[in-house]
């Protein structure tokens, strides 16, 4: 009988001294390395996430940039970010942005906003600046859009494409999304537009130049400048990219 006793205690200390040294190493070996999987997973959640959020934005900015065409017969001018332009918050403030639309900081006539329940940012990152603008503000700038992928340009403020006469327009809206990588910036075009699956024989569309068509256009920040008379090729996958986003035209 004591010898029983004995026993059981004997397993009863073996039990009590937990794990040995190398037990040990090997649970956090196994800990290490399921981190090592799991951790990627969870950035790319949370950047989907942030994407998915900035979409949202893009789709109530595109419903209130056409509330805001009907009240006031025209695109609204809006900026947001370090680099942005005092003033020029039509979408929230009932006061004339710059001088292509009348007396600058006069009441704007129709307006009936706020159209936005709060101020512009960019989830992906929160120091880039992001705006919503109209070629009738910058002129100067061409800004083309090929909405299906077709090689032909569907709506543009320069000269009129051969193939498509009709795709001249007096104004076009747009918003303007900066310091992006090129995987955002992807991410997003591959969400807006329909040049995914394009890209046959004589088709400017396609994966392969998803940045040239479509209702998303890209652009390398380094030759920004330049770039804005027409899309040109991002030379590595990490640049910061702008996207210019197409949302209405009349």
């Amino acid at each position: 009988m004591q010898e029983r006793i004995q026993q059981n205690n004997s397993r009863l200390n073996e039990r009590e001294r937990g794990f040995t040294l190398i037990e040990m190493i090997g649970v956090l070996a196994v800990i290490a390395v399921l981190a090592s999987m799991v951790a990627p997973k969870i950035f790319d959640a949370i950047r989907d996430s942030k994407v998915d959020t900035l979409l949202s934005d893009v789709s109530n900015v595109r419903t209130e940039v056409v509330s805001f065409y009907k009240d006031t017969s025209r695109f609204p001018e809006h900026q947001a970010g370090p680099a942005a332009a005092a003033g020029f918050n039509e979408m929230i403030t009932n006061s004339v942005a710059s001088a292509t639309a009348g007396v600058v900081g006069a009441a704007i006539r129709g307006w009936r906003g706020p159209y936005l329940d709060k101020q512009l940012s960019n989830p992906l990152n929160p120091n880039s600046n992001i705006s919503v603008e109209s070629t009738r503000l910058f002129p100067g700038t061409i800004v083309s859009f090929d909405i299906n992928g077709d090689g032909i340009v569907d709506y543009t403020n320069g000269a009129a494409p051969a193939g498509n006469p009709n795709a001249l327009k007096n104004d076009i809206s747009y918003m303007v999304i900066d310091g992006l990588s090129f995987e955002e910036a992807q991410r997003i075009s591959n969400a807006l537009d329909s040049d995914v699956d394009a890209g046959a024989a004589g088709v400017a569309g396609g994966a392969a130049n998803w940045w040239q068509t479509g209702r998303v256009v890209a652009f390398k920040a380094a030759t920004f400048a330049a770039a804005q008379a027409g899309p040109a090729a991002l030379p590595v996958r990490n640049a910061d990219v702008a996207v210019w986003i197409f949302l209405g035209a009349r």
